[in-house]
């Protein structure tokens, strides 16, 4: 009776390695599949003008050129912001009027909204920075 019970029991144990082998395998297979590159067609999407921009929200923690750091709940990203890029500002946190500002307003510590262009290479650029008081 005892090989009878230990064999049901080697049986039943090796069923569950079996099925924690298998889901922990479908999680790892998943992590792999999401972290692949963007599609061309995704990218070429993303770079016509059925999607006109993408917005980046938080807070500036580094200006270095044309590129601002921004961060967000702990998250942070580098922006490269084109030649062009048009800026504008709240007057005040009571009034919601904008008025047309320059890149060299943005500081250290602003909270901004950033309207980005995807590129066909797959890469972004600022098109409009909003400064929010």
């Amino acid at each position: 009776m005892n090989k009878i019970v230990l064999s049901v029991l080697a049986i039943v144990i090796a069923i569950v390695f079996f099925v924690l082998g298998a889901g922990l395998g479908i999680f790892y297979q998943d992590q792999k599949n999401n972290s692949q590159p963007m599609s061309a067609s995704s990218a070429k999407l993303l770079g016509s003008r059925i999607i006109p921009s993408i917005m980046v929200s938080g807070k500036v923690s580094k200006l270095e050129g044309r590129n601002i750091t921004i961060i967000s709940d702990g998250d942070t990203a580098v922006i490269p912001i084109s030649d062009g890029a048009t800026v504008y500002s709240f007057i005040s946190s009571e009034d919601s009027s904008q008025k047309e500002s320059d890149f060299s307003q943005i500081k250290v510590g602003d909270r901004v909204n950033i309207s980005l262009k995807w590129l066909q290479d797959g890469g972004f650029v600022g098109e409009t920075i909003i400064i929010i008081p």
